[in-house]
């Protein structure tokens, strides 16, 4: 429903939050459908149990983008539950141009992230919306819930495609808070930035082709928020990715990979119009397999969020994310390659305590870290 009407033609799908340790990947077996003119769906053969209920509504009128919601529910184990979702009417519009001289930036992707903690029952569940810029360089996105968000000029930009742009660095704005009701404008000016120039190598000193990376701003936020507002490069034959148009400040790069430890460079300063080295020199560690329990003791697709005496985080990705393949006993796992060593982990969100704790990171690998949840019964 918008306000007392309908949506017609929006997309629903059931993600279940609790599964066998030793099932595969789900996503063929999520129940999913379309909701009729009156905004009413139906979903069969959906398991009781904790799940997200996600909605992705289609745009209205000259709206471009509808933001997708996602609710933590509860299926109880009886034959028919019902669930009515009410879309909020918060609004994030804004225009992108060119500082030099004003004129718009057409087709740029703009990202629109949640800046609450960013842990959630599933990594691809997280809440993150976006958008393109017209020929005006105008966008808009409706149907937010309420909140903080950051918002990212140039999310994900491929340079390739607009070679005049390529030294325009993307930017982040925020956290701006949206209300019930009401529309945040968020407006750019993009100007030329720096290229960090990042090369990795093996533990044998060998270079790393194909390596996805991130280059992170030192500042601002933490966790899921941080790594989105990065930008995104893959090293080449020779190990090195030239990342361009980064804003001038402080910056580290990293593998986000599950293979190996010390994944992360030191930081540096990235200067507009210069090239700055990142060199990361991957080192062997400790295989940290983190099960998420729930208060029934079932195993949840929780995302833990580990953070080293320097500040660094990593998280302890599902296991298969990026290679696409499971080692045997570990679905449902989250994993991390850690070198030994303290660690502040996080855990929780979507309904659960976020939770702190500390962990000590020895020398024998794997090893196995269990993570309770409890419900957050704060009130709202």
């Amino acid at each position: 429903m918008r306000r007392d009407a309908g949506v017609a033609d929006a997309s629903v799908l059931v993600i279940p939050t609790r599964r066998p340790e030793d099932s595969g990947d789900p996503h063929h077996e999520w129940p999913s459908g379309k909701t009729l003119p009156d905004g009413s769906f139906r979903l069969e053969h959906v398991p009781p149990g904790p799940a997200i209920l996600q909605v992705d509504a289609p745009p209205r009128g000259e709206v471009r983008n509808s933001a997708q919601r996602r609710l933590a529910i509860e299926v109880p184990d009886r034959s028919e539950h019902e669930v009515d979702v009410l879309l909020s009417g918060a609004t994030i519009s804004g225009r992108v141009v060119r500082a030099l001289d004003g004129s718009p930036i057409g087709g740029l992707p703009v990202g629109i992230v949640s800046a609450t903690f960013p842990l959630s029952p599933r990594f691809d569940g997280t809440r993150m919306e976006g958008a393109s810029t017209d020929e005006e360089g105008r966008y808009r996105v409706t149907d937010l819930e309420p909140g903080p968000y950051l918002v990212v000029a140039g999310f994900g930009w491929e340079r390739e495609d607009a070679e005049e742009d390529s030294a325009l660095a993307s930017e982040t704005r925020g956290a701006f808070e949206v209300a019930e009701g009401g529309e945040t404008r968020v407006d750019f000016a993009l100007s030329r930035g720096g290229t960090a120039v990042v090369r990795v190598s093996d533990p044998e000193g060998k270079a790393v082709k194909e390596a996805e990376l991130i280059v992170v701003s030192s500042t601002g936020t933490t966790g899921l928020p941080r790594l989105l507002a990065g930008a995104f490069g893959t090293t080449d034959e020779k190990g090195i990715a030239r990342v361009a148009g980064l804003r001038p400040g402080r910056y580290y790069a990293t593998v986000p990979d599950i293979e190996f430890a010390g994944a992360e460079s030191d930081e540096a300063d990235v200067r507009r119009d210069a090239e700055t080295a990142f060199p990361i020199e991957l080192r062997r560690g400790t295989r940290v397999r983190v099960r998420v329990l729930d208060e029934a003791g079932a195993l949840v697709d929780f995302v833990s969020l580990w953070t080293d005496s320097r500040g660094r985080e990593r998280f302890a990705f599902p296991a298969g994310l990026w290679r696409g393949t499971v080692r045997k006993g570990e679905a449902g796992m989250g994993i991390a390659v850690l070198l030994p060593g303290e660690y502040t982990v996080r855990v929780g969100g979507g309904g659960w305590k976020e939770q702190p704790t500390t962990v000590q990171v020895g020398t024998d690998s794997p090893q196995d870290v269990v993570l309770r949840l409890e419900r957050d019964n704060a009130p709202r």
